[in-house]
């Protein structure tokens, strides 16, 4: 998980905070799927996210 400057591996099961505004983004650097649930405040705007696939 990278949050502006920092990262961090995560485990199955752990939670993230991640404060408004930042900069993260979460890359699978396992051989299994990858799963994630986000819980947004504030709400999310389709015009602030960037989508960037390797």
């Amino acid at each position: 998980m990278h949050v502006d400057n920092k990262q961090a591996l995560v485990e199955p099961g752990q939670l993230v905070y991640i404060p408004p505004g930042s900069m993260q983004f979460i890359k699978n650097v396992s051989s299994g799927e990858l799963k994630f649930l986000c819980m947004v405040s504030p709400p999310w705007r389709k015009e602030d996210d960037e989508i960037c696939l390797e």
